[in-house]
């Protein structure tokens, strides 16, 4: 049986570069899932973007999309695609009615529209927790965000930092290339209306 790999795409072009560093050394060796959760407060350009990257490389893309439940249970998944994909915030509400809103102090976003999303749907395939590796887009110049004891424990794997180091102006450089480069500008982010941007980007 051939190595696993979950690739989270967050649908920046960070991501973007780490799945074609994936597809270029690994998906003759691997059996390799690409993943994206949409929280559907994405920018719309965000959306198109990740179409296009999944239309270039081939990726066979899984778009994934959070069901919340009553009681206890975490959210799972259903599949989508670009085209039935939620784009008016209808998904993060129906997380918000359970949970309540997300905060520094509870960041429910990550965890129950993306990660248990993801988690959710690799139970699906059948592939049990720790038989697979998860690749995450964290660059080179962004050592904080690096978490070796966490990786070790759940097999998190740093491609932009630990294949190819990369930092932000080679992948923005990288990207200047291609006529569907992500056009939004940096400000402005994949969600939105983050609750973690400050307000003077928001205002922005």
């Amino acid at each position: 049986m051939k190595p696993r790999i979950r690739a989270s795409f967050s649908g920046g072009r960070s991501s973007a570069k780490m799945c074609e560093i994936l597809q270029r050394r690994f998906s003759d060796s691997h059996e390799i899932v690409y993943t994206f959760a949409n929280t559907s407060w994405e920018h719309p350009k965000t959306l198109d973007f990740v179409h296009a990257v999944d239309r270039w490389l081939g990726l066979n893309l899984v778009w994934l999309e959070a069901v919340a439940h009553e009681g206890r249970k975490s959210c799972t998944h259903r599949v989508v695609t670009y085209e039935t994909a939620k784009r008016n915030g209808e998904v993060f509400e129906e997380v918000v009615a359970k949970y309540g809103l997300p905060n520094q102090v509870f960041k429910l976003c990550t965890r129950e529209l993306k990660t248990n999303v993801m988690n959710s749907y690799a139970r699906a395939l059948g592939w049990a927790p720790g038989t697979y590796e998860t690749a995450i887009g964290i660059r080179a110049d962004e050592p904080r965000r690096v978490r070796r004891e966490v990786a070790d424990r759940e097999r998190i794997i740093y491609p932009l930092v630990d294949l190819e180091p990369t930092d932000k102006q080679d992948v923005l450089s990288y990207f200047e290339q291609f006529s569907w480069d992500l056009g939004i500008e940096e400000h402005q982010g994949n969600c939105t209306a983050c609750f973690q941007k400050s307000d003077r980007k928001l205002l922005t």
